[in-house]
């Protein structure tokens, strides 16, 4: 299972299963549907509405589909975060990598 980000370890284990002809069922965050029961609408820089919770609300759908979690967190990404909440409430063995993200110059 992977919430299908565009980069980091996202990206990294949909490759990995590709490569490997693994199974990977990727959750994409819906953040276009402003329709769905309990979104909390916002509107962007460009002025288009959006789901402000998707992501929160893929990592729910992801947890409830999962029996493990692992992450990779840099201890301040609120998504990263919110998962493993998720897992600890609903007592899912979760491993946590700490891992240090360097800013590029």
């Amino acid at each position: 299972i992977s919430g299908k980000a565009n980069s980091g370890a996202d990206a990294l284990i949909i490759r990995w299963c590709k490569e490997n002809n693994y199974p990977c069922k990727e959750y994409p965050a819906d953040w276009d549907n402003v329709t769905i029961p309990n979104a909390i609408i916002k509107t962007n820089n460009f002025n288009k509405q959006y789901n402000a919770i998707a992501g929160h609300m893929r990592n729910a759908a992801m947890i409830e589909d999962g029996n493990r979690l692992i992450v990779f967190f840099d201890g301040k990404s609120p998504g990263t975060k919110n998962i493993i909440e998720l897992a600890k409430k609903k007592n899912i063995p979760t491993n946590i990598q700490i891992v240090e993200i360097k800013k590029e110059h």
